[in-house]
């Protein structure tokens, strides 16, 4: 074993039992006979003595000699050095070996850490510095660029690592691929891997004919392209790449049609159609250099880096999918929470997995607080909770359902349901869509053209009604001037008549106020300033309002801009709101008239009167009708004010708002467009 060689070995075995043999003749002289003892030595000494003869022959005859006779004893010693020496280089073969395999596990770590690199979340550029680190560990070189071609911006986009004063640097790079040329952009060109030994005329990259600065301290350098793992024969092996007619061009997803595919450069790279070609096979190139780093680059090197570049090219391909998923995964998302209505999905239990924007909006919670909780927690259709069972366990579509969603402060929502089953993957459980759309602004409609009609009809039955009474009214006016003229009605009949008078002329007025409602005055609207309207209203009131006790504040908030309007109408509605609220304050208050400027959305600016008062307020069970006919809460009132107010703002394009709270005060908003909508102005 070891460098001893087996004749050696054997010699010492057999030295060592010939100075045994005389201890043990003292031993066994003790106890046994002489004559004994001296048979047992002799007979023991000529055994050992015939074996050790037989086995110098044998080795002998293995040596070459094949009666064992003449074998002199140098050439037994040079045989049995032979002999190690073998075993020497057995061994040294076996280290080797075990010594490539350590570095093939060690380059197999590496590629483990670039998957791991790309499993986890984050950008392409993270990857390509993941692969960047492999590739300077993996193949000892100093100086290593990953460069990235990026077919829409038409760019080369890469990371330079190269030694600095504190440990390796990481830098960004992009260039043109207009303006490449030198090693690179004939690696582009050609993709085939390019070794240029020390001293090689050719420049490694230059960028519209100069050479970029710091890639001028090497002296060789290797380009080695990063192909797809499974390209298409007929780019590489076909000789279509970068072929104007190529017939296998297919235009990628990204793109709309080829013109620009080609960049524009003068004296640069061409590279044809394939940068738009959904099967180009380059991702970019993979570039070394003998910068800081002993020994130059060798052919051994060129078949290290391009076997790494299969590994990089896998993972690149890999993350730039993984890219285009997550792109894909925020569109979507994008169109969903973009949807005006609300989209629950239920897996088969009827517990919620997804909820969109809207949902959440709706019912005023967060996604953690919906995401798990059973879906007829939220929603109600028609009163059956079966009806939504039906659709996962039927695979029965619902369309058009009428629900009620509940929200998080314990608000009902009505709300129309379309809702469908679906699976997620083939022999999967099935889910269950739904679709929702908020019902409440249509009911408010509803109900608005209700009330509408209603007053509608009233007004068409008041004016024909205005009719029948004017006639009669006219006839008794009449009679009595005829009898007070002709001396019928003397002395205390006076008063009588003069009461029987002034309800008439207030009869009169109504019949007046209702033909405005039936046939309203056509509106004239011209360049105004609300401010100006506003005051003409306070300062006619003023007065009136100071006999009262109670003192009317004009207030501009911020800058008032011109409107449109009709001068005389909006200074009517304005006049009939500051009169109530003049009518509705205690003695000592004061009631606010504020103008301002309401911001909505793409410049639909508003201009705003609000009239606001501190007394009793209204009763919540009379906002209701507090714009319906003769409606009123005054001894003397007629009720058509408040009618007649909200017809002329309506017919402006705007809205009249109310708050009130009882014993607090209520306060009126106009609402008016700066160029009206001129609603029923039109003859």
């Amino acid at each position: 074993k070891g460098t001893e060689g087996p004749l050696i070995m054997i010699h010492r075995l057999f030295l060592a039992a010939y100075f045994l043999l005389p201890g043990l003749a003292l031993l066994l002289g003790r106890h046994f006979p002489t004559g004994v003892v001296l048979l047992l030595v002799l007979s023991s000494s000529g055994l050992l003595y015939w074996m050790h003869h037989r086995r110098l022959r044998r080795i002998a005859v293995s040596l070459g000699d094949p009666s064992g006779e003449s074998l002199p004893q140098s050439k037994a010693w040079a045989a049995a050095e032979g002999l190690a020496s073998a075993a020497t280089a057995l061994k040294r073969r076996h280290d080797e070996t075990v010594l490539r395999l350590v570095n093939t596990n060690i380059q197999l770590l590496s590629v483990r850490e670039l998957w791991q690199a790309l499993a986890q979340p984050g950008r392409l550029e993270h990857t390509v510095d993941g692969a960047l680190m492999y590739c300077h560990r993996a193949s000892g070189f100093q100086e290593v660029m990953i460069l990235r071609l990026e077919p829409r911006t038409k760019e080369i986009v890469g990371r330079w690592l190269h030694p600095g004063k504190e440990g390796p640097l990481m830098e960004s790079v992009r260039w043109s691929v207009g303006g490449l040329s030198g090693a690179v952009a004939r690696a582009l060109r050609h993709p085939q891997s390019i070794l240029a030994e020390s001293g090689c005329a050719e420049a490694l990259l230059r960028v519209n004919g100069d050479v970029p600065a710091h890639f001028t301290g090497h002296g060789a350098y290797l380009v080695v392209p990063l192909l797809t793992p499974l390209p298409r024969q007929e780019c590489l092996e076909g000789g279509w790449l970068y072929h104007e007619d190529c017939p296998t061009f297919e235009l990628a997803p990204a793109y709309e049609s080829r013109s620009g595919c080609v960049p524009s450069a003068s004296d640069g790279l061409h590279l044809g159609p394939c940068l738009c070609c959904r099967h180009y096979p380059l991702y970019g190139l993979m570039v070394v250099t003998d910068f800081a780093r002993k020994g130059g680059i060798h052919k051994t090197d060129q078949l290290t880096l391009e076997s790494l570049s299969y590994a990089v090219s896998a993972v690149l391909q890999n993350a730039k999918l993984y890219a285009e998923v997550e792109r894909e995964e925020h569109f979507r998302d994008q169109i969903l929470d973009g949807m005006t209505n609300g989209l629950f999905t239920a897996d088969y239990r009827g517990r919620i997995i997804f909820a969109n924007h809207r949902v959440q909006e709706m019912l005023g919670s967060s996604s953690s607080q919906i995401i798990g909780a059973p879906l007829n927690s939220f929603l109600t259709i028609a009163g059956e909770d079966a009806t939504l069972k039906a659709v996962i366990e039927h695979r029965q579509p619902l369309l058009r359902g009428e629900g009620v969603l509940r929200t998080a402060d314990g608000k009902t929502m009505p709300v129309l349901v379309n809702a469908a089953a679906y699976q997620r993957e083939e022999g999967g459980a099935w889910g269950m869509i739904v679709l929702m759309e908020d019902l409440s602004a249509v009911q408010a409609m509803q109900e608005e053209i209700r009330h509408l009609d209603t007053l509608a009809a009233i007004g068409r039955f008041a004016s024909s009604m205005a009719h029948e009474i004017r006639n009669p009214l006219g006839g008794i006016s009449a009679g009595i001037d005829y009898l007070q003229r002709n001396g019928f009605i003397r002395g205390e009949e006076d008063a009588s008549v003069e009461m029987i008078r002034s309800e008439i002329t207030r009869l009169d007025e109504i019949i007046r106020r209702l033909f405005e409602v039936a046939r309203p005055v056509k509106l004239q609207p011209i360049e105004t300033n609300p401010n100006d309207t506003a005051t003409r209203v306070v300062d006619s009131l003023s007065v009136w309002a100071r006999q009262r006790g109670i003192e009317i504040q004009l207030q501009a908030l911020g800058d008032i801009v011109p409107c449109h309007l009709d001068r005389d109408q909006i200074h009517q509605v304005l006049l009939n709101l500051v009169k109530n609220a003049v009518e509705a304050s205690p003695e000592g208050e004061t009631v606010t008239v504020r103008v301002g400027v309401l911001n909505g959305h793409e410049g639909d600016d508003a201009i705003t009167f609000d009239i606001l008062d501190h007394g009793a307020g209204i009763d919540p069970d009379d906002l209701g009708h507090i714009y319906e006919p003769f409606f009123s809460k005054k001894s003397d009132g007629t009720g058509l004010g408040l009618f007649v107010t909200h017809s002329i703002v309506e017919r402006h394009g705007g809205n009249l708002h109310v708050e009130s709270r009882p014993g607090v005060g209520t306060r009126f908003r106009v609402v008016l467009p700066l160029f009206p909508a001129l609603i029923g102005s039109c003859p």
